[in-house]
């Protein structure tokens, strides 16, 4: 969108977006997700990822502009954390500040040593009206979501790393202009990032190779492999491990590397010939020289920042799209790669 058509929209409406929004007929995209949580990359279907994608976008699209959500006023959030983590409380205080929704943040592991966590859920849901959980435990942040009653987002746990993953896709889709078919390797030990984009990536077309290995160096499957089998071709189609770091590379386009590449070399420019020659790079954090080469890292190549960035408007997506009946005004987003005619 221009910058002069975006001043005209926002002119009109005099910054009141659901003033806008409401009166926007396209039936066809109104995908509701009030009140619902998202606990693991399935929770959404392709199409709502997709309409949460496209709420972030506009969002983003407007952020310089003031305005609100007569919907969101009088509504508070909490972030619940097990220990302090610099990435998801400035990524959520963005996002909070934008939509001026007060956030509690609180950092307790206590909880997690409850019989029932179910109770702590409805402790929460007493004193806001939308959770957000980085925890160590996903059964135990499950269990807390069930007795909360209103919409938990788990933004990371142990076995799933949902809001990075997320925010990966969408930096992807930004970068490229679409999703489908993109080639992606993964090479690093098997971390909550990896299980995550397994389960995620394949719903977008993205086409997924990955070299997983523990600190010796040795192959390891990641936990969510088992998950994929039983999910169809199309996600077996997507998702394939390679048997060498080399066979990861070959022509992909972005490289994501995890921390800790166990007794593999390290990443540069000259080991990623075998990818595509005008290759990206993207990293699980945090580094160190080990496992990538500090001039690959430092290079226009790392989309890594541009993600950690993107992570506000994901969170932005998810406070508005569960807490009211949000309705785009804005043209579709492409996700699929348009062939030159």
């Amino acid at each position: 969108m221009s910058y002069h058509i975006r001043r005209y929209i926002l002119n009109k409406l005099k910054t009141k977006l659901p003033k806008y929004y409401s009166t926007v007929e396209q039936p066809e995209h109104n995908l509701s997700l009030v009140g619902r949580n998202f606990l693991e990359p399935l929770d959404f279907t392709a199409a709502e990822l997709k309409s949460l994608f496209w709420t972030a976008s506009e969002f983003k699209t407007i952020s310089n502009d003031e305005y609100n959500i007569q919907d969101l006023e009088n509504k508070t959030a909490t972030l619940l954390l097990s220990e302090p983590n610099i990435h998801f409380q400035s990524s959520i205080h963005l996002a909070s500040r934008i939509l001026k929704i007060p956030i509690n943040v609180i950092v307790d592991s206590t909880w997690e040593n409850w019989q029932f966590p179910k109770d702590a859920g409805r402790i929460l849901g007493k004193t806001c009206d939308i959770i957000f959980i980085k925890s160590k435990f996903h059964l135990k942040a499950k269990s807390l979501a069930d007795g909360a009653k209103i919409p938990v987002i788990i933004v990371s746990d142990k076995r799933y790393a949902n809001l990075r993953a997320l925010s990966d896709i969408f930096t992807l889709r930004e970068q490229f202009g679409f999703l489908e078919n993109l080639h992606i390797c993964w090479i690093g030990a098997p971390t909550s990032l990896i299980n995550t984009y397994l389960l995620s990536m394949p719903q977008f077309g993205i086409k997924l190779k990955f070299f997983c290995c523990h600190f010796l160096g040795e192959k390891v499957s990641p936990i969510a492999l088992s998950k994929v089998r039983t999910l169809g071709k199309e996600f077996l189609e997507s998702c394939k491990e390679a048997s060498s770091m080399e066979d990861a590379l070959a022509h992909s386009k972005i490289l994501v590397m995890g921390a800790n590449l166990g007794g593999q070399k390290q990443i540069n420019e000259e080991n990623c010939k075998a990818a595509d020659h005008d290759f990206f790079i993207l990293h699980s954090m945090p580094r160190t020289d080990i496992e990538i080469c500090p001039t690959l890292f430092e290079s226009e190549r790392n989309l890594t920042w541009a993600s950690y960035r993107n992570c506000q408007w994901i969170l932005t997506a998810f406070f508005v799209r569960t807490l009211t009946n949000y309705k785009h005004f804005t043209k579709e987003p492409n996700f699929i790669e348009e062939k030159a005619k």
